[in-house]
């Protein structure tokens, strides 16, 4: 999908410390995988290159759960990434989140306030060797997190039916479906999207406070 689209498919200032804290995982997330040192954290203002890399890699690899694709937004200028990371580490009503290990950026995912009730969570994706470690939950959260922390009701994302893998993701973190509509792709092929929605409450907000900090230890 777009990331500047004004609705999903998904008050701080930069000036703030810079609170950047390594996570050491002490333990494989699914048994099975090699414990990594992992963070999340927000993208900064001077990572637009940087997070341009991470979303073409992911319309390359997956750009058939995306409404956008991999030549759009290639086209794109430097500009445009340098002003989504830039709107990043401002936010006061958008945030992009990566997870990342060893300088390498594995997983991103958009919140953006869409008005003063709701807030949508845009470009979720996690590279698919790194899939079943719990980034795709505690992206979810520190969406939720920002979302709660700017007094939002609600937080909401779109799914391709088709997306079993995903929408199981999202429904553990707490989304349920909604509604349904259908999307129509660039070549004129008809796609069925589900609407998926997630109450949130004051005390939704995390002990850790992503949301409501630039730069913080998240523990996936």
């Amino acid at each position: 999908m777009r990331m500047r689209m004004p609705r999903a498919d998904n008050g701080l200032s930069a000036a703030e410390p810079d609170k950047r804290l390594p996570f050491e995982s002490t333990r494989s997330l699914s048994g099975v995988h090699t414990p990594l040192q992992l963070r999340l954290r927000a993208v900064a203002a001077d990572e637009g290159t940087r997070l341009r890399a991470l979303r073409l890699s992911a319309l390359a690899c997956d750009g058939e759960f995306f409404g956008s694709s991999y030549e759009r937004e290639l086209r794109e200028p430097l500009s445009f990434w340098h002003r989504q990371a830039a709107a990043s580490a401002e936010g006061s009503s958008e945030r992009t989140f990566i997870c990342e290990s060893d300088d390498r950026w594995l997983g991103m995912a958009l919140v953006r306030v869409h008005n003063a009730d709701e807030a949508v969570l845009n470009a979720m994706w996690v590279a698919p060797t790194e899939r079943g470690r719990g980034m795709a939950s505690a992206l979810c959260e520190a969406c939720r997190d920002f979302a709660s922390a700017r007094k939002c009701r609600q937080l909401s994302l779109t799914v391709l039916r088709t997306n079993e893998r995903a929408i199981t993701a999202y429904e553990s973190a707490g989304f349920a479906v909604a509604s349904s509509f259908i999307f129509t792709c660039e070549d004129g092929t008809d796609l069925e999207k589900l609407v998926m929605t997630l109450p949130l409450k004051a005390d939704d907000l995390a002990t850790t406070s992503m949301g409501a900090a630039p730069y913080t230890a998240y523990a996936l």
